[in-house]
């Protein structure tokens, strides 16, 4: 039960880390190509937020999870950061690529709209 109670914890801690990423602007989820006009104070925003999605992704493995992933889309651009492994058996690494059935991802999304409800 303690188990269920730490990847319950590591969930939402995860999910309010990268709904931080939904409140930004839509230029704020992908790396500034030279040819666009953004300010160098929004550039340093994403990439902190980016860096902090992935050190709570980083701390969530410590905590004994075998690979996590996280991916965000709007405006036709993506960012993804996968860590860890995808398979125990065959080591095979997480990858940002990767496809999951929504019966494993649906209580994600409900935890994600209660606590948006709740705050």
């Amino acid at each position: 039960m303690k188990t269920r109670s730490q990847i319950t914890c590591a969930s939402l801690a995860l999910l309010i880390a990268g709904s931080s990423l939904l409140y930004t602007t839509p230029t704020s989820i992908v790396k500034a190509e030279p040819t666009q006009n953004v300010s160098s104070s929004l550039q340093t925003n994403t990439q902190r937020d980016c860096t902090s999605v992935k050190q709570a992704m980083r701390d969530t493995l410590q905590l004994g999870y075998p690979g996590i992933l996280a991916k965000t889309s709007e405006g036709g651009k993506t960012w993804g950061y996968a860590a860890g492994i995808a398979d125990l058996r065959t080591k095979k690494p997480m990858k940002t690529d990767f496809r999951f059935r929504i019966g494993s991802v649906t209580k994600t999304f409900t935890a994600t709209v209660v606590l948006q409800l709740a705050g």
